[in-house]
């Protein structure tokens, strides 16, 4: 093998690290089922504001989640999370916090910080999607949820309202 044929071999093996490495910090939505499915189609639409979320990426079973999301508007939070077995769970609002209403700007903790509700991560292990949606008017997915666990129900639900952003969020529970 040549010098000029040895220079190539490195300049495309170092090219294809580079590709691997960049796509192995990119979190992709994984296909598990229809509620993954119908999270994974959701666009932002014509009438949509921004919703900003920061916290946590990664969790060991038993551990606490706690997030920080800002919306462009106000408006009635919802944080849905779908699993690694599809099935979903309304974790904002819920029992020990009912007042899912947030301020334009105005960084809401979910949960607070001095609150005596948690989030806890639990069974199953994998990577979880949590979807943050912000609705305005009275559009409300609480029963959508609670009662029929379907993500494509509750989005035709919220895209009745008359403006919505969104955010997601792939966490992963170890």
């Amino acid at each position: 093998m040549g010098i000029r044929q040895l220079k190539q071999g490195w300049i495309v093996l170092g090219i294809l690290v580079v590709v691997l490495l960049g796509n192995g910090c990119k979190k992709e939505y994984v296909h598990v089922g229809s509620n993954w499915d119908a999270i994974n189609k959701l666009q932002k639409p014509e009438n949509t504001f921004s919703v900003q979320v920061a916290g946590t990426d990664s969790v060991k079973v038993g551990e606490p989640l706690r997030y920080t999301v800002t919306s462009e508007k106000n408006g009635k939070l919802w944080v849905v999370q779908v699993d690694p077995k599809d099935e979903v769970s309304m974790l904002f609002p819920n029992s020990k916090a009912r007042d899912n209403s947030i301020q334009a700007n105005n960084p809401l903790t979910v949960p607070p910080a001095d609150d005596s509700w948690s989030i806890v991560a639990d069974e199953p292990k994998g990577e979880s999607i949590v979807v943050f949606v912000v609705t305005t008017g009275d559009t409300d997915i609480d029963d959508v949820i609670n009662n029929e666990k379907s993500m494509k129900k509750a989005i035709r639900v919220v895209e009745k309202a008359e403006s919505w952003g969104f955010s997601k969020k792939v966490v992963e529970v170890r």
